[in-house]
């Protein structure tokens, strides 16, 4: 590359500022399209000012010596200010563009040169002919122009060089060519405006450009909030929820009533009473809200208040966390917190703990409850009192399995455990022990005559044929018996 070619490079390069931003990147494209859009709003009147301008002009000087050109500058300049309008007035249609490339830079630039050079045309052939009196009226409006030109091409700080040096040149060169001092004097008057200009140009194209960024980033920084809280909303069991300073829920009601299957819209008692039972009976339970209205009436911040509804769609339950808001009156508004959907939570923590004391497969007691209510029975004030436990064994219960899977002596466990619960009487703990072993604590059944009417029972009960999935099982059974106050005083024995 030639040393020509690098100072035009550099050139264009100063004359295009990015101030810190990458020109090859996507944020840069964004920024031209903003400089372009902000140019084209400013077309229509900058371009009715030329054409004021130019009017007034050719009234102006139309029979002044040198004026055989102005009916054919002014008609051109008429018809460049037109194309302009109708360019940018034709872009409006298409809509807002996103980003523009490096050309656009040019295409502005050219635009503003061509415009330049017709009124620098003007000073030059029209200036020297006129009397001191009307010279003044050329500078007021090429100074007039160079002004508003700047005001407007700021966005692009080369189509603003182009404007302001050609309008310059053009007219700095009539006053050099006319000669005299006070068109000397005018002559770096003018310079130095022109200096002024490019530099308070520079200026706001600096101001706009990063302005312009910080707008950027604002507006995708809001965009990935937007995004993230969208998200966070429709596909988590969480919600952002608001109330008003009279209760009412302001924001966030379609998640209560998606998690609660309940229209809970206010904590006020003149608002909810209509919509605290849903057309499937489901129904809020009031006193889960007692914490939320206490909160609200002191103006509280809180966390982890359940609240729960009861129905038809079973038990709901959710998690509310909130904090008072205030305006600039330090005036109470309302509330504002994000809500949880905990039902999945409380039924896993339920089902822990049901599975803590119970067996998975046949809902009865396990072995370690069942230890502990014998040990409950005999640490009780009611020595005398007389209670039996049942040990149970399963005859030919290996052959079910080795014959028709584990999973149908599973299925023959889950319905010998329903058969022994049916036997029994509701005070009696049925518990499974393990494999195929099962226990009874007795409370009804303490003597000897009682234990052995209920061993008949479930004897004749449990050596019946179970029909699972139309496949028909027999087993039987084995029982062991102790009595309390007669076998022995303590758990081991």
């Amino acid at each position: 590359m030639s040393q020509g070619s690098l100072n035009i490079k550099r050139l264009i390069g100063a004359l295009d500022p990015y101030f810190g931003v990458d020109p090859e990147s996507e944020e840069a494209g964004r920024l031209r399209a903003r400089q372009m859009g902000s140019i084209a709003r400013t077309i229509p009147l900058m371009m009715l000012a030329n054409i004021a301008c130019a009017t007034l002009v050719y009234f102006a000087f139309k029979n002044s010596p040198s004026a055989w050109f102005l009916p054919f500058w002014t008609v051109a300049l008429y018809l460049v200010a037109s194309l302009s309008v109708f360019s940018a007035y034709s872009k409006s249609k298409t809509g807002p563009v996103y980003s523009a490339s490096k050309k656009a830079y040019s295409k502005a630039s050219k635009g503003a040169g061509s415009i330049a050079l017709l009124w620098a045309i003007m000073p030059f052939l029209l200036y020297p002919t006129l009397i001191p009196e009307y010279r003044i009226i050329i500078v007021a409006v090429m100074c007039g122009m160079m002004g508003g030109g700047a005001m407007s091409l700021y966005f692009v700080p080369r189509a603003l060089f182009i404007w302001v040096s050609i309008l310059g040149i053009g007219c700095g060169a009539a006053l050099v060519a006319e000669g005299s001092a006070p068109s000397n004097i005018v002559s770096i008057m003018l310079l130095i405006y022109c200096t002024a200009l490019l530099r308070a140009g520079y200026t706001m194209a600096k101001t706009f450009t990063l302005n312009t960024m910080a707008n950027f980033e604002m507006s995708d920084q809001s965009e990935t909030i937007g995004l993230l809280l969208k998200d966070f909303t429709e596909n988590a069991s969480d919600w952002l929820w608001e109330m008003n300073s009279i209760g009412q829920i302001t924001r966030g009601a379609d998640g209560f009533l998606s998690s609660l299957k309940v229209n809970f819209t206010s904590i006020s008692p003149g608002h909810y009473q209509d919509n605290l039972v849903s057309d499937k009976n489901q129904a809020l339970n009031m006193r889960s809200i007692d914490g939320l209205r206490k909160s609200y009436n002191n103006q509280n911040s809180f966390n982890d208040i359940v609240i729960s509804s009861s129905g038809q769609e079973g038990t709901k339950w959710i998690n509310l966390s909130g904090k008072p808001l205030y305006n600039q009156k330090n005036e109470f508004i309302g509330f504002r917190g994000v809500a949880s959907n905990i039902t999945d939570k409380k039924k896993t923590e339920e089902r822990i703990a049901y599975l803590a004391h119970n067996d998975a497969l046949t809902g009865l007691v396990n072995r370690e409850n069942f230890s502990k209510a014998m040990q409950d029975l005999l640490d009780s004030t009611e020595n005398n009192k007389h209670w039996s436990v049942f040990y149970l064994d399963l005859d030919g219960f290996k052959l079910v399995n080795d014959t028709h899977g584990h999973a149908m002596g599973d299925k023959l466990l889950g319905e010998v455990a329903k058969a022994l619960k049916k036997v029994v009487s509701e005070r009696d703990v049925v518990a499974r022990l393990g494999g195929d072993e099962f226990a009874i604590l007795c409370n009804s059944a303490g003597t000897v005559q009682s234990v052995s009417a209920l061993a008949e029972s479930i004897l004749t009960k449990l050596c019946k044929p179970f029909i699972i999935d139309d496949i028909t099982m027999d087993v039987g059974v084995s029982i062991g018996i102790t009595l309390r106050n007669r076998d022995g005083r303590d758990a081991r024995t």
